[in-house]
């Protein structure tokens, strides 16, 4: 692939969301980690900022504008002057649906002579934050920034500039389409919601599968539509002996799946089942509570009864809070009793909302009914 920097341009002013663009959420990542993780294994990354954000958490060459609050005219000015490569992608923090992919297509159209490759979405929206400048543009960009001409229109018009329609490409319009507003906010998160998943562990018979039924009626009273899936460390019958679907398995069937008009039951052999590759038969969840998973990742309260045991087992990195009838503070870590079912609730609910699952209160996305 062609030698290109891709600098994410999280220095604007976010005046009409409100809150920093580059740090809202989706899918449990910010949108700038989306597109700093989409390019880094392909290219250099660079994060274009005005320096008035904290973005140490990103291990990325931060540059600060040269020109502070001129607009994006700053970013893609001071990305190309500092780039160690000839051509620098530039895209906006706030068009998370960039992909490398994006960039190849656009890289296809390059030829010798010209300083920009810009796209052009279906309904005609020209889209220079979101396109390939070189550094034979320089002159020009800095010529603007001069006279106090910020408009990137104009900028374009006065540089060799290749237009690249969209129409008739595998990419839609919301590839560039910037996320400025509560509004927009609001419609991407709808057309991309995803599921949160929270793991309620413990050691055998804590006491998970008594919280999981009372945090999914709460869960339900608030709202929302939750799941919940179980892991089971041995193997398992999934069907009753003498039945029809029970026969076809033992025939020999690599599946079996029973329905009606209202519910449906499958069971499948595989050799790689996780919880991750289930979530997706609950497309309608708002959160799925997994039972288990104690070692993973994922999130987790983790409920620890004295009768069995009297301290946690699951990193401490990974806990929420901790459901206990024995432990009365654990590190700074929220400790519930086991029926305080409300209190818990709310810390999974305040999860989903820090991460863009459900709901975000910031910008007034109510959660789904």
């Amino acid at each position: 692939m062609a030698d290109v920097t891709v600098s994410v341009l999280a220095g604007g002013d976010s005046s009409r969301m409100g809150e920093n663009k580059a740090l809202l959420w989706f899918d449990g990542k910010t949108f700038l980690a989306h597109l700093t993780q989409e390019f880094a294994p392909h290219h250099p990354v660079v994060i274009s900022t005005n320096g008035e954000y904290d973005y140490t958490g990103y291990p990325f060459s931060k540059l600060d504008d040269a020109y502070a609050h001129i607009g994006a005219m700053g970013g893609i000015y001071t990305s190309l002057r500092d780039s160690r490569t000839e051509m620098v992608f530039v895209v906006s923090c706030d068009t998370p649906e960039v992909t490398v992919d994006f960039l190849r297509y656009l890289l296809s159209f390059d030829r010798g002579g010209l300083d920009a490759l810009v796209p052009v979405a279906v309904d005609g929206r020209i889209c220079p934050t979101a396109a390939v400048y070189k550094k034979s543009a320089l002159p020009a960009i800095e010529g603007c920034i001069e006279s106090g001409n910020y408009r990137l229109r104009d900028m374009l018009q006065g540089i060799r500039t290749q237009y690249i329609p969209l129409g008739y490409t595998v990419f839609p319009d919301t590839v560039v389409e910037s996320i400025n507003t509560p509004e927009a906010y609001r419609a991407f998160l709808t057309r991309h919601r995803t599921c949160a998943m929270v793991a309620i562990s413990g050691v055998k018979n804590s006491g998970k599968t008594t919280l999981i039924t009372k945090l999914l009626a709460e869960l339900g009273r608030r709202g929302y539509k939750a799941a919940a899936i179980k892991h089971d460390g041995h193997d398992f019958s999934g069907d009753v002996p003498g039945t029809d679907s029970y026969r076809f398995f033992e025939a020999g069937a690599c599946g079996t799946a029973v329905y009606s008009s209202t519910k449906f039951m499958l069971l499948k052999q595989t050799a790689d089942a996780d919880a991750a590759k289930l979530a997706a038969f609950f497309p309608e969840a708002d959160v799925i509570l997994l039972e288990g998973q104690k070692h993973s990742a994922y999130p987790k309260i983790e409920v620890v009864r004295g009768a069995v045991s009297g301290e946690p087992v699951c990193a401490r990195e990974t806990l929420l809070a901790l459901a206990s009838d024995c432990l009365e503070e654990y590190g700074g870590i929220p400790v519930f009793p086991p029926d305080a079912v409300g209190g818990i609730c709310d810390v999974i609910e305040g999860y989903m909302a820090s991460k863009g699952y459900g709901a975000v209160s910031s910008v007034g996305v109510a959660k789904r009914t």
